[in-house]
């Protein structure tokens, strides 16, 4: 893309959303036509973060149909550090392949822009996140808009904002398949495309926690049984416009404490977001050292473990949740287990949620520090003073379960199917 055009979308939103939507619209057009003369459609996944991949039914009910040419392609986050980057990407790899799944890794290409445009080829990407300059050296989605994108959200969305729905991924597009109807209002309020590329399908993720029975074998051996608690905290220390404060740096001492004063009645999963490492390697009074040291003190401990891939069968297998994570707000409800969230400002977060956001938060017990969780473990976890169970049963019946009576999966193939091919 030129320089003056580029300048024109970042300064001048009369142009976007008038002259440059309306092109790349154009585009899209183009690039049906194209896939329907050929009859077949290449389709890639690009995938950089294994706890994000949320497309492994879909990619399978393509790979079934001969009118699709699915692959997956694993590249790094541009925002995470080198050896960051590095773990995923293994991560990736050993799961990929355990599961005999192709892949083609693109981080070990010199040029792998040229190669994903030339020799991957696609007509269709599936982007990891909607995010500007996401990925780099040339894979960004800015660099790819020739293409018809499409976005699956790796968790359920809760907020009710406007920049999540009109930044420049929401409204360039091809198809953002989202999760509930709440997702397209905003869109229609928000976006300068009035939300005509969102499709309502369902959560990708619900496939996995409704039909899979838990593995309890995720969880570190014990001498007796004890409760299983996850914490998983948020990497934002400060205002980052959608939660008021990660609550990390106020509880991190504190929680390894607590660990260690319930070892003989509770088994903790440290289940930090993907950029909290990141986040306090450059932090002032952290780096690499300190982090590196505290992640090993979780993984170490007789009760207490790391996790840094997968989550669907350390949820399921689990009885309770301690977070600050937006993604998981909605989707912890899959299990019907208590959760608590800490904040530290719970009015100011809930005016930012979306229909659905408020409800899942509603479902939730609250606490602003450690004192809150020590309660929560003592009063609901261990003592099973459960207040909360209904609300989290009506949540999900009312939230969780998919649109048309199908899988997310499903509805993203057949919208695929009757977009490139309607019938006559």
């Amino acid at each position: 893309m030129g320089i003056l055009k580029s300048l024109k979308i970042k300064y001048f939103p009369s142009y976007f959303k008038w002259v440059y939507i309306p092109l790349t619209q154009k585009r899209h057009k183009k690039v049906v036509r194209s896939i329907r003369r050929k009859g077949k459609a290449r389709i890639a996944f690009i995938v950089s973060n294994l706890s994000m991949w949320r497309c492994r039914n879909l990619y399978e009910l393509l790979l079934a149909d001969p009118r699709f040419e699915p692959s997956i392609i694993l590249f790094p986050f541009k925002g995470y550090n080198k050896s960051q980057q590095d773990r995923c990407m293994e991560d990736l790899r050993s799961s990929f392949e355990s599961d005999g799944i192709p892949f083609i890794d693109l981080s070990c290409e010199e040029s792998p822009a040229n190669y994903f445009q030339n020799v991957v080829a696609p007509d269709i990407v599936f982007y990891p996140q909607p995010y500007y300059d996401l990925l780099d050296k040339g894979m960004a989605s800015e660099n790819l808009e020739n293409l018809l994108l499409c976005y699956v959200p790796y968790g359920l969305n809760i907020y009710h904002v406007q920049w999540l729905f009109n930044q420049r991924f929401s409204n360039i597009a091809w198809r953002l398949y989202l999760s509930s109807p709440s997702d397209l209002d905003s869109a229609e309020e928000y976006a300068y495309n009035k939300g005509r590329n969102v499709r309502i399908v369902g959560n990708p993720k619900a496939d996995e926690f409704m039909n899979k029975e838990p593995l309890s074998s995720v969880w570190k051996p014990q001498d007796k049984p004890k409760k299983k608690v996850i914490w998983a905290p948020h990497y934002s220390f400060v205002d980052n416009g959608l939660m008021d404060q990660g609550t990390f740096l106020h509880v991190c001492e504190d929680m390894i404490e607590l660990a260690k004063r319930y070892s003989y009645s509770v088994q903790f999963a440290f289940k930090p977001h993907p950029l909290l490492a990141t986040a306090l390697y450059s932090h002032p009074d952290w780096g690499k050292g300190k982090t590196d040291k505290y992640y090993e003190t979780w993984a170490s401990m007789s009760n207490t473990q790391l996790e840094t891939e997968g989550y669907v069968d350390l949820f399921l297998s689990s009885d309770a949740m301690i977070h600050d994570c937006g993604s998981f707000t909605a989707e912890y409800h899959y299990t019907g287990n208590p959760v608590l969230f800490i904040t530290s400002n719970k009015k100011s977060l809930l005016n930012k949620l979306s229909p659905l956001g408020k409800d899942a938060f509603n479902a939730h017990y609250f606490g602003e520090g450690i004192g809150d969780i020590e309660r929560f473990l003592k009063e609901v976890v261990l003592s099973g003073n459960d207040t909360m169970s209904e609300t989290r049963n009506s949540f999900y019946l009312n939230h969780l379960l998919p649109p048309n009576g199908k899988s997310a999966a499903q509805n993203i193939y057949e919208d695929l199917v009757k977009s490139l091919w309607p019938s006559k």
